[in-house]
């Protein structure tokens, strides 16, 4: 005998769907066809495009995505920047024009000439052009204060560094600003940072004042974003 429970189960049986008379005679109601409310609001999901860091190049990531995001454009940015200054060095130092200068792997071909990359660079860094995105971040440690005062110059000059700065001390920043006074027309050094690290500490650890120089540079390039 058939169990009647089996026979009447609907498992693996063909069944009508509910709607669908409505489906093939047209009486069928959509949601586009559901009457709106009157003042209902309506909303559009528009994702950006393009990521931009022209703010500040160095910016400072602030998630795991947007961060790595951002961080990426930046970089991208300061090369962009760094190639066109050196593309307009190289048209006016070869006399051609800017869209005969194109980068490749052999080199970059100028006019009918390919020029090695590092000759291009070194000749534009001794005409002081600068190969630095602005918002860039400079801290001197070198064991010259001569090296140190024309790097500083340098950097002050540009008027667009995050921050810069210089090892050393109060007496050594005080000199500083007497050379800038009388070979740099009283070039401002408010902007600079000297000493740098734990030195103000009398903490003078190599480790300890790279440290705090590190955390120094990230919050002034922080605060420039905010």
């Amino acid at each position: 005998m058939k169990d009647e429970s089996t026979a009447q189960s609907p498992l693996h049986q063909p069944l009508t769907h509910d709607s669908a008379a409505r489906h093939v005679t047209g009486r069928a109601i959509y949601t586009d066809d559901i009457p709106e409310p009157a003042g209902t609001l309506h909303a559009w999901l528009g994702c950006a495009t393009e990521t931009h860091a022209h703010k500040v190049p160095n910016t400072l990531a602030t998630a795991a995505s947007s961060g790595s995001d951002l961080n990426g454009m930046a970089a991208l940015d300061a090369a962009e920047q760094i190639t066109a200054r050196l593309v307009d060095f190289a048209a006016g130092h070869w006399q051609v024009a800017p869209e005969a200068v194109h980068f490749t792997h052999l080199g970059v071909q100028v006019g009918a000439e390919v020029v090695a990359l590092a000759e291009i660079v070194r000749a534009a860094y001794m005409a002081r052009v600068h190969l630095s995105a602005a918002g860039s971040a400079f801290v001197i440690l070198s064991h010259d204060h001569a090296l140190d005062f024309l790097l500083v110059a340098q950097g002050l000059a540009r008027g667009d560094a995050a921050y810069i700065g210089m090892i050393g001390s109060a007496t050594k920043r005080a000199r500083l600003a007497r050379w800038c006074r009388d070979h740099r027309n009283g070039l401002d050094i408010a902007a600079l940072t000297c000493p740098i690290g734990a030195a103000t500490l009398g903490d003078k650890r190599p480790e300890v004042m790279a440290a705090l120089t590190h955390r120094a540079t990230r919050a002034t390039i922080c605060r420039a974003t905010t």
